[in-house]
């Protein structure tokens, strides 16, 4: 899965994937096929709702008691998704359209993102929870360098999420 068809993963994360394709390609016993997500968007705000049911309430209470302040980040993670409320059934519908035995992508969008600027994680962690898959996370070693590739290089923004994600992207510009 080179994109969750949301957010455009940065160069880096792009050159470690195609490099990783081609090894794959010449494995004789796999057979690869292209990766499409499904309902990305309505699987996060699922997934989302689900790691929060009651809205963030319990975070605030015990943030309350604690007598500590919550961050914006904090704010914007607990809050409701924009899909509102989730069931479990919803949950299960949309596991059942999924079928593969292993999707080869990013563990995250890209390079590392400044100090509560983060929203994002979509279809590169949060919608295999959902989903109930296992994963594993590899060190590919490639850095973020601005004379080999730029955010630029990945083309305009996709939606919303993608242009939040362009617009605090600092070290490729």
């Amino acid at each position: 899965m080179m994109h969750d068809g949301v957010v455009m993963p940065h160069p880096p994360m792009l050159r470690a994937l195609d490099q990783a394709n081609a090894k794959l390609d010449f494995a004789p016993n796999i057979e690869e096929i292209h990766y499409v997500t499904y309902k990305d968007e309505e699987g996060y705000n699922i997934v989302r709702a689900m790691y929060f049911e009651d809205g963030g309430k319990t975070v605030r209470r015990l943030l309350e008691e604690g007598g500590a302040d919550g961050t914006p980040l904090s704010e914007w993670v607990i809050s409701p998704p924009h899909g509102g409320t989730t069931t479990p059934s919803m949950r299960d519908t949309f596991r059942r359209a999924q079928c593969c035995d292993v999707v080869l992508c990013p563990r995250f969008h890209g390079t590392a993102s400044r100090h509560v600027t983060a929203k994002y994680r979509g279809n590169y962690t949060a919608i295999w929870n959902i989903l109930d898959y296992p994963g594993i996370a590899f060190l590919h070693g490639l850095k973020a360098d601005p004379s080999v590739a730029s955010i630029s290089d990945v083309g305009s923004p996709i939606g919303e999420s993608d242009n939040y994600n362009h617009s605090h992207v600092r070290c490729m510009s």
